[in-house]
């Protein structure tokens, strides 16, 4: 509309905006929405291996990278990770800046990225399976990973799971959340726990992306996802899990941002 106007060339749009101006006749519309927006680049950011991309840059927000680095540390194509560049730069995730080579790129707001991430996200999105144990969440958690790393299995602790050792922020959580790749069978059985429907206190969450294992943090010989990841968690986490992902932005992530 705005080159239109520039040069006296009328135009009418889909929503109804429009500009007419010959001889007597003067009509203009304006500040009509599109009701034709598409949000499938934006959902597409947000796609299980869109996100590793996402992951790289929010654990480095002040670093500068090449696309070809970038998709290297993210393990995603070469193709994958400059369209996925693209659409950083479309929503001004990111900013473009001079390298040796070739232009890099950089965040501009880490924290709006992590924030629509979040609002694109559900801890649900991954497989969940139930189990009920009788001793305590935090011996149980001890054992699995004991397990995982005597087996080769990737797991992390994420949730309530974590927080616990990290923010203590949800005090009286008393259930265990756990990454955990397939099959499942070999860790219910070493741990002596079965799968019920209901009145679980142990979840095995097979990740909906191996991306949820990148950057783990070691706490007490204890694999746990990083902030990033448990963040996303937290906010679709009902029991108080919104102020417990915005209590670990403020005390963990900001700050970590700014060193």
């Amino acid at each position: 509309m705005r080159i239109c106007r520039e040069y006296g060339i009328g135009y009418i749009d889909l929503a109804g905006n429009s500009l007419l101006k010959f001889e007597s006749v003067f009509i203009k519309t304006e500040g009509k929405p599109n009701p034709f927006v598409s949000t499938r680049p934006l959902r597409n950011l947000f796609s299980p291996k869109s996100t590793r991309i996402l992951r790289v840059l929010l654990e480095n927000p002040e670093q500068e990278w090449y696309v070809k680095d970038m998709a290297e540390e993210a393990k995603v194509s070469l193709g994958k990770a400059s369209n996925v560049k693209q659409r950083l730069l479309d929503y001004e995730y990111v900013v473009e800046v001079p390298g040796q080579r070739k232009m890099k790129i950089r965040l501009t707001d880490p924290e709006r990225l992590l924030k629509d991430w979040a609002d694109n996200y559900s801890y649900l999105d991954n497989q969940l399976f139930k189990y009920y144990s009788l001793e305590n969440p935090r011996e149980i958690e001890e054992r699995i990973v004991t397990f995982c790393k005597n087996t080769g299995v990737k797991c992390a602790l994420t949730l309530t799971s974590a927080d616990a050792r990290l923010t203590r922020f949800l005090r009286s959580a008393a259930r265990s959340y756990i990454f955990i790749e397939k099959p499942l069978e070999p860790a219910a059985s070493y741990l002596g726990i079965k799968e019920v429907d209901s009145g679980e206190n142990v979840t095995m969450m097979v990740p909906y992306d191996e991306g949820v294992f990148y950057a783990l943090q070691e706490v007490d010989n204890l694999n746990i996802v990083s902030d990033i990841q448990l963040y996303l968690d937290l906010q679709g986490y009902k029991q108080r899990g919104k102020d417990a992902a915005e209590f670990l932005l403020e005390q963990r992530i900001k700050k970590k941002w700014q060193t």
